[in-house]
C-alpha cells in the first residue's frame, strides 16, 4: 500500500451507519476541472477496518462533486454488499475525468443502517489492482 497523505483522506471514522452520511472531509483540487483520471486510474480507496454486520442489503458509496464547497452532485456510485463489507477488504472507485473542483463521499445504506463497522477512505491512484 502506498504512503498516504493525510490531507487526501476523506474518512477516518465510522460511516454507513446512518442514512445519507457525508464523509468526514472533502477535497478541494483548487481548479474548476482537474480532470482526475484522465491519464490513468485515480479515485477513492475504501479500506474496511471493522466488519459491518447490520447493513444486510449493503451500502451505496457515492462520489459527490461540484464547483463549490459542500458538493451535492452525484458523480459515480458503487454498491458494496454486506458480504463485501468485511475487515481487511480494499476497494477502489475510479473517477471519470469529468469530476469538478470539490469532491467528497456519501454513504447511503440500501435499507437498514448499521450499528457497527468502520472504514478509512482516501484518494489516489490504483497502484495495486484493488477490487
Amino acid at each position: 500500500m502506498p504512503i498516504q497523505d493525510f490531507k487526501m483522506r476523506l474518512v477516518t471514522a465510522v460511516d454507513c451507519m446512518a442514512a445519507n452520511t457525508n464523509s468526514t472531509n472533502e477535497i478541494d483540487f483548487g481548479v474548476a476541472d482537474p480532470n482526475n483520471g484522465k491519464n490513468g486510474n485515480f479515485g477513492a480507496h475504501i479500506l474496511i477496518n471493522t466488519t459491518y454486520t447490520c447493513v444486510n442489503s449493503g451500502c451505496d458509496i457515492v462520489v459527490m462533486h461540484s464547483a463549490a464547497a459542500a458538493p451535492a452532485v452525484r458523480l459515480i456510485t458503487r454498491r458494496l454488499l454486506q458480504a463485501q463489507l468485511v475487515a481487511g477488504k480494499h476497494y477502489f472507485i475510479p473517477f471519470p475525468p469529468t469530476n469538478r473542483r470539490y469532491v467528497r463521499l456519501k454513504f447511503i445504506p440500501v435499507s437498514e443502517t448499521s450499528g457497527d463497522g468502520t472504514l478509512t477512505a482516501w484518494l489516489g491512484p490504483d497502484e495495486d489492482g484493488t477490487e
